[in-house]
């Protein structure tokens, strides 16, 4: 691979991970206008009455909406922290993270996925694996075994 091919991906890359955090960030704006307006809707309930989705301050101080499946597991939450990490999570039936897309306070970003056991198997952002950023593999184990850029 060329020094300009890998230019040419790391700036797709690069403009992925704005368009995520420019999404997730105008989610979470709206979600907070929401809550700050003071404005309170019902509960949503599907025909049965089981709760499908919650909108709510937790104890904690984060802001936190919650989207549920027929059986009443939540299968897609999105909240912020009151240290400003936001995130959008979405849970297979056993309750495990299969995806996250997230951004931190200190300008992180990326998106997680998970193999349905609730461990990270790949990583695409601002590396928080010691390196520049991009697109990381990981084993069974949680071992890196392939990187790109």
């Amino acid at each position: 691979m060329t020094i300009e091919e890998l230019s040419a991906r790391l700036e797709r890359v690069e403009r992925s991970n704005r368009r995520l955090r420019a999404g997730a960030v105008a989610a979470l704006v709206l979600a907070a206008a929401g809550i700050s307006m003071g404005q309170a809707s019902p509960t949503p309930r599907d025909a049965a009455g089981k709760e499908r989705a919650s909108l709510g301050l937790r104890p904690d101080g984060q802001v936190l909406l919650w989207l549920a499946d027929e059986s009443g597991q939540a299968s897609a939450s999105m909240g912020v922290t009151k240290e400003g990490l936001a995130r959008v999570t979405a849970r297979n039936g056993e309750n495990r993270p299969d995806a996250q897309l997230y951004t931190s306070p200190d300008g992180r970003c990326g998106l997680s996925v998970g193999d349905g056991s609730g461990k990270l198997r790949a990583f695409v952002g601002m590396d928080q694996f010691g390196g520049p950023g991009g697109l990381v593999l990981l084993d069974k184990d949680g071992k890196v075994t392939s990187r790109a850029p």
